[in-house]
């Protein structure tokens, strides 16, 4: 697993790369949680942008909200992205969004959150070949700690 928090500008992503976007879920330096998502960075010309895929809460429920976005590092409760694949074929991203998103119809099930989503989708494209690392709870591990040491920057705002 090649782990690269982005903090540079938008240019420095890498089109067909997959990354991990962690944002802050309060300012509070004591909260160690983040909300979770993915984005595969699609294109840099004529706009910088790509897909992120994620779900986010609804009431007491969840909601898949996967949607094109230009300018995901301008997003204010931003931590970092985390590449964690590069040079995804351009053939396979529908596949890659068929993968990461086979579990939209149960999130309501009781046992998801934003991160176990992430994780689980994390899963299916390691089983397709599309990523490659080694045990889960390691990439979790290492997100973790990637996040966390950028979390008092995110929270002063700086980029």
């Amino acid at each position: 697993m090649k782990c690269n928090p982005y903090h540079h500008s938008m240019a420095s992503l890498e089109i067909g790369s997959l990354y991990v976007l962690l944002d802050l879920r309060s300012a509070d330096l004591s909260d160690r949680t983040f909300h979770w998502a993915l984005y595969l960075h699609q294109a840099d010309m004529p706009y910088l942008k790509g897909h992120k895929y994620h779900i986010k809460t609804l009431g007491e429920g969840w909601i898949p909200d996967h949607a094109p976005l230009s300018g995901i590092t301008k997003g204010f409760l931003l931590v970092c992205l985390v590449r964690v694949a590069r040079e995804i074929p351009t053939l396979r991203w529908g596949e890659l969004e068929d993968l990461v998103t086979a579990n939209d119809g149960q999130i309501n099930d009781g046992s998801f959150t934003c991160r176990v989503w992430v994780l689980r989708a994390l899963e299916r494209l390691q089983n397709a070949g599309m990523i490659r690392y080694g045990d889960t709870s390691r990439l979790e591990e290492r997100l973790r700690e990637i996040g966390n040491s950028h979390r008092a920057t995110a929270i002063r705002n700086e980029q």
